[in-house]
């Protein structure tokens, strides 16, 4: 199982006395092909840069683990790049979660699909600060989507991003997003505490 190998090369680093981290880096890197993570997460370690062979040859799918029911979950100093995340179904489809944290996602497509309830291709909580460069998001389903929804003091960098969904942008409780040429389909919505720049781009 791939996926499972995956998952379990991420946790031996993390067992191992070399811990990963800013000053150990690790890089794992996913040939081609459509790996399927079933109802499991993938979660990012510290100091590890997973690294696919370009978003429409590494695929990661599947409909995503228990924490926000989201497929892959970032950590601090953690990079994803060059690959496709899927999430399909499930009550609600999160394709990323930053729980507090900031990875980078650089050459990513985010997708977010099929979901009974509500999509998200990225959801920051708790002050998360990732720099997402070079990202695809599209976010489709039976409920209201967001594509970049940050929550609690989260604030995002986001350039060259593309955004397809019912909400481009959603900051909630404090929360933020600088945004850089990017083409942004979809509502910007903030709540009375949060705030938004945009620089450079096109919005429908």
């Amino acid at each position: 199982d791939a996926i499972a190998d995956l998952q379990a090369l991420l946790d031996d680093a993390d067992d191992n006395a070399n811990d990963p981290g800013p000053d150990n880096p690790y890089l794992i890197v996913i040939g081609p092909g459509v790996y399927d993570l079933g109802s499991e997460s993938l979660r990012l370690l510290p100091g590890v840069t997973v690294d696919g062979a370009g978003v429409d040859a590494t695929i990661l799918q599947g409909s995503g683990g228990t924490m926000e029911q989201a497929l892959v979950i970032g950590s601090d100093d953690a990079s994803l790049r060059n690959l496709t995340v899927h999430k399909s179904g499930g009550p609600n489809a999160t394709a990323m979660y930053n729980p507090g944290v900031a990875p980078v996602v650089d050459h990513v497509k985010l997708l977010a699909d099929g979901a009974s309830g509500t999509g998200i291709g990225v959801y920051n909580t708790d002050g998360a600060t990732p720099n997402v460069s070079s990202v695809v998001i599209g976010v489709t389903g039976n409920g209201v989507n967001t594509g970049v929804r940050n929550d609690g003091t989260a604030a995002p960098v986001l350039v060259d991003v593309a955004v397809n969904a019912d909400n481009a942008v959603m900051n909630t409780n404090a929360s933020s997003a600088s945004i850089y040429h990017s083409n942004l389909t979809g509502g910007l919505e903030n709540d009375a505490t949060s705030s938004l720049w945009f620089s450079t781009g096109m919005l429908d």
